[in-house]
């Protein structure tokens, strides 16, 4: 916390003024460092909160000087300032992810999947369907999906891919429109190539091996079957890539979200740090762990994403009422609570008396057993929306 400077700060910048070398300024240096640099740096980080907190969508640095000159520019005088400043400017870090990041992700994938592609393991059809794809290869894929949560970063990096455009000096209204449209076609053609192209690598390592327990571990044989041990590491690389642009992404765009919903709440950084502890945490309890606690979780909140991307993107027949929009959520809900409860893990159903419920469902609610029980309420919920809409015209 930040509580002024102090006289011993003003006798420094003067001592410096005057003994500008390298001499004094190491005798000096405890003296710099206690009275000048940390209370600066604590004002700054005040500041930095402060408009942080106030306006998340300006993604702000905060940048405190060097006491050091450059060398390059010294004219005469001394290595060393008399002043020190701080300064908040857009930061650029998600640019960064944009062009380095996602390249070398990129690069890392195309290697091991361009060796898997071009020397295959097996044919396509190497071993037949098992469990929900063998019953509906398309509801099975369409549920698989929601662990990609591509639909739910989807709507947390909107505001994200909106502030890097804008920091890219496109102002205009509708050109941000444009330019986010084509971000995310651009992005959505990419994504679409690079899972057909591991399904069809994941399908031919069927001729060689089991199918594995997640897809961690089936990229993991892949990589060593072409690799040897050195394919462990190229799939180590590409996965820390893959992780980390994701990770900045969902941390800046979570901390902003919630610094907007909670404005006299924690301060930027404060939620930043916060989410990266939690998920460090929940990262030790394994893939495995993580998966059936986060599938009945995504089985919930999937099905109130899709309607509401789709009504969004269908506003303009209906003019973005209101009152559609909160039918269609209205009835998706429960049916999305009924879908998390089916999901959980067999131990927590046990211990919860679910068995009645969870009949009562599967008789009544058409698709629930396929894990689709949120389409038929979700479609009454709009045509609920609209007859109210057009009874209030």
């Amino acid at each position: 916390m930040f509580q002024g400077y102090r006289q011993e700060t003003l006798d420094f910048l003067w001592g410096i003024r005057f003994n500008n070398d390298r001499t004094w300024f190491q005798a000096h240096k405890e003296e710099y460092l206690r009275c000048l640099y940390e209370p600066t740096a604590a004002l700054g980080e005040e500041v930095y909160d402060r408009f942080a907190s106030k306006r998340p969508k300006l993604g702000l640095d905060l940048h405190i000087s060097r006491i050091y000159r450059d060398a390059r520019r010294l004219h005469g005088r001394g290595p060393y300032k008399d002043h020190l400043w701080f300064s908040l400017r857009p930061g650029k870090i998600l640019t960064w992810v944009g062009k380095v990041l996602n390249p070398l992700f990129l690069i890392c994938l195309a290697a091991l999947l361009a060796t898997a592609l071009l020397r295959p393991m097996g044919p396509l059809d190497a071993a037949a369907p098992e469990g929900t794809f063998a019953q509906s290869a398309f509801v099975g894929g369409f549920l698989e999906g929601y662990n990609t949560m591509d639909a739910l970063a989807g709507l947390a990096f909107g505001i994200v891919v909106v502030n890097v455009i804008r920091g890219l000096d496109v102002t205009e209204p509708g050109a941000v429109a444009a330019n986010t449209v084509a971000a995310g076609c651009l992005g959505c053609g990419l994504m679409g190539v690079i899972y057909l192209a591991v399904a069809v690598v994941g399908a031919q390592s069927r001729g060689l091996y089991p199918a594995s327990s997640n897809g961690g571990e089936a990229l993991l044989a892949i990589a060593r079957h072409y690799f040897g041990g050195f394919g462990a590491v190229i799939l180590a690389v590409t996965v820390t890539f893959a992780c980390v642009k994701t990770a900045v992404g969902l941390i800046t765009s979570c901390s902003q979200t919630f610094c907007e919903l909670f404005p006299r709440g924690p301060s930027y950084r404060t939620w930043a740090v916060g989410f990266c502890l939690f998920s460090f945490g929940a990262a030790n309890f394994g893939l495995e762990t993580i998966l059936a606690w986060a599938t009945p979780v995504l089985m919930f909140l999937y099905p109130l994403a899709i309607t509401l991307i789709l009504l969004s993107l269908a506003g303009g027949l209906f003019g973005n009422d209101r009152r559609v929009y909160l039918c269609v959520t209205a009835f998706t809900l429960p049916a999305a609570v009924l879908d998390l409860l089916k999901a959980l893990p067999a131990g927590a159903q046990a211990i919860l008396p679910l068995g009645g419920l969870l009949e009562a469902a599967g008789r009544w609610l058409p698709l629930y057993g396929l894990g689709l029980g949120w389409v038929c309420p979700a479609l009454a919920g709009l045509a609920a929306g609209l007859v109210w809409r057009a009874a209030k015209r």
